[in-house]
């Protein structure tokens, strides 16, 4: 393996990171680990922690503190994750790591990862972050390291110390090979939290210091984390975080197990929900939030996906029940809240996982509460026809009453159900009884049209409607009706969450409708595709595909737009387990 496939896959490999301790020989202004200062892991715990990564599944061991580097029983660490014969991580400050001779000790113990922090290109601005004379050390680990086969991240905390210097760590970089750089915006924990007042600068003053620095050195592997997207536009590529390294559960010094990396800490508000990243970005800290608002957030409008997809990763022999192959493993490398079991009828216990950045956590949580999993039975790059390339999974039966259910997933399986036919006779059976005028918004190529009676008139809308399509004009329903009103009717079918402004939309069509007038909606939530690598190849090899979704609103949200609108709801159904994904809601004009 070269150097440069050994630092490739010390990134991709999954990683498991165990703190061991408190203990410092640094005293960082902002750090995270003030409270545990005084507490180290006894060393049997850290082994079994170690262990308990093997079973797992992980390639990896990530050790963190405090500083694990001064962890008294590090040798034995080391040497019981070679025994496993599984790669080796650091998070450190990177003193020890200034001497060549502990380099080359761990190099030969399968150091694969090391993310160093270095917090300015000079030894005042660094000394002055960590409250202590290790500049010269520290520069001298990263030398160390380099080209060395290493998947090495240099990571400076940006604080008011050092935002108007950020670029003269990448300027005593630039000539370093086989590097990144990681520009984090302070978090207000521990210390950070203590010294808020003189430590943390603005969000948006740290965004733009950051941006210049990638903007003055593009060929450099200059990444960034702590932000909002919108504070970082066109740079979403270069977001960095543990996600990003692979690192997909992590155990605190007073856990007693592994817990799915996360991101408590941050909020988003109302400010981010139309936002084309809402499902990537975590928002603002939380702390941070209450001190200063969202007044700095601006959320870019865009398309956005209605899916993600959990990809399969290993295959077992068996089935779930008394003999279930992964009883007692406990959750994969991926979480048991973006990993799944599909149960195949060959006999086949195939694990997914869903590594999409596009939809957050709360997001897939979301999705499989509803239970809006799906198994692609299409030979497309995207299926577009969801009655007859998607197949509804359901939870299988030998999970039930299973005692090692907490960190398992669970198994799913399909039973053929078209469940998308069925859901949509409401909608077939309201256009049915529909007399009069009717407005049809977004309605494409009219795909609902042969539904509705004879010698209705019907007026279409769409902004890109197919030539030669009857009775559809092109326009937005934003800039309002295409023919003027009254209407007995409106629909809004399958393209609310299309609409660039569903509030303005919603009361151009109430203006448009005559009293006791009825509007109809319904559109689809999230949903999860459970797809194999091929069809994920596919997919990505596919061109001409693109999203559409201008948000992914449900039957609350859609509710909530109407508020103060003279329409009454008088009836609704929303997305429940073992149903469709699509969801309806029948308006009256008052």
């Amino acid at each position: 393996m070269t150097t440069l496939d050994a630092r490739r896959a010390g990134y991709r490999a999954t990683k498991a990171l165990i703190k061991v301790g408190g203990a410092c020989n640094e005293k960082c202004v902002f750090c995270h680990a003030t409270g545990f200062r005084e507490i180290d892991l006894q060393p049997a715990d850290v082994l079994r922690k170690v262990d308990l990564a093997r079973r797992r599944g992980f390639e990896m061991v990530v050790l963190s503190g405090g500083e694990p580097t001064i962890y008294p029983a590090l040798r034995e660490i080391i040497e019981r994750v070679y025994g496993h014969k599984m790669l080796l991580g650091f998070v450190t400050n990177g003193v020890r790591f200034g001497y060549p001779e502990f380099c080359t000790a761990l190099l030969a113990r399968n150091l694969r990862y090391v993310y160093l922090s270095l917090h300015g290109g000079d030894a005042r601005t660094h000394n002055r972050a960590v409250v202590a004379k290790t500049f010269d050390q520290t520069v001298a680990a990263v030398r160390n390291l380099a080209g060395r086969g290493v998947a090495l991240t240099v990571n400076c905390v940006v604080t008011r110390i050092n935002v108007d210097a950020l670029g003269g760590l990448a300027e005593l970089l630039a000539f370093v090979p086989d590097l990144r750089i990681k520009y984090s915006f302070v978090q207000l924990r521990g210390a950070g939290l203590e010294n808020a007042d003189a430590l943390v600068p603005l969000a948006s003053e740290a965004a733009a210091a950051i941006r210049e620095v990638i903007e003055s050195h593009p060929a450099m592997d200059v990444t960034w984390g702590g932000l909002p997207h919108c504070l970082m536009p066109g740079l979403a590529d270069r977001y960095d975080d543990l996600l990003t390294n692979h690192v997909t559960v992590m155990s605190e010094v007073d856990e007693e197990r592994f817990f799915s990396v996360d991101t408590r800490d941050f909020t988003k508000t109302e400010t981010c929900r139309p936002c084309v990243d809402a499902g990537r970005c975590t928002g603002l800290h939380t702390e941070y939030l209450a001190r200063h608002g969202d007044a700095e957030l601006a959320p870019r409008h865009g398309p956005r996906p209605n899916s993600f997809d959990f990809e399969r990763d290993e295959i077992h022999v068996g089935a779930p029940g008394v003999a279930c192959p992964v009883r007692g493993r406990g959750e994969p490398p991926w979480g048991a809240g973006r990993s799944l079991y599909l149960a195949r009828g060959d006999g086949r216990l195939e694990l997914y996982a869903a590594r999409t950045r596009d939809f957050s956590d709360v997001e897939i949580d979301r999705a499989r509460a509803a239970g809006q999993l799906y198994v692609d039975v299409s030979e497309k790059a995207a299926p577009d026809d969801f009655a007859a390339d998607l197949r509804l999974a359901r939870p299988h039966a030998g999970c039930d009453g299973c005692p090692d259910r907490g960190p398992c997933p669970g198994a799913l399986t399909t039973d053929g159900e078209d469940v998308f036919t069925r859901d949509d006779a409401i909608v077939r059976e309201h256009l049915a009884r529909l007399a009069g005028r009717v407005l049809d918004v977004g309605c494409g190529e009219a795909r609902y049209r042969r539904f509705i009676a004879e010698g209705v008139d019907y007026v279409g809308i769409d902004p890109s409607p197919p030539s030669g399509a009857k009775g559809v004009a092109a326009g937005r329903i934003e800039d309002g009706v295409p023919a003027p009103g009254p209407y007995d009717h409106a629909l809004v079918l399958r393209s609310y969450n299309h609409l660039s402004d569903p509030r303005r939309a919603l009361a151009t069509l109430c203006a448009a409708l005559r009293p006791g007038g009825t509007l109809f909606v319904c559109d689809n939530v999230p949903f999860g595709l459970v797809r194999t690598p091929e069809q994920i190849a596919r997919a990505r090899a596919a061109t001409g595909l693109s999203f559409e979704h201008a948000r992914n609103d449900g039957l609350t949200d859609a509710v909530a737009a109407l508020a103060g609108l003279p329409l009454r709801v008088v009836a609704s159904g929303d997305v429940t387990p073992g149903r469709s994904n699509q969801w309806w809601l029948r308006a009256e004009r008052a």
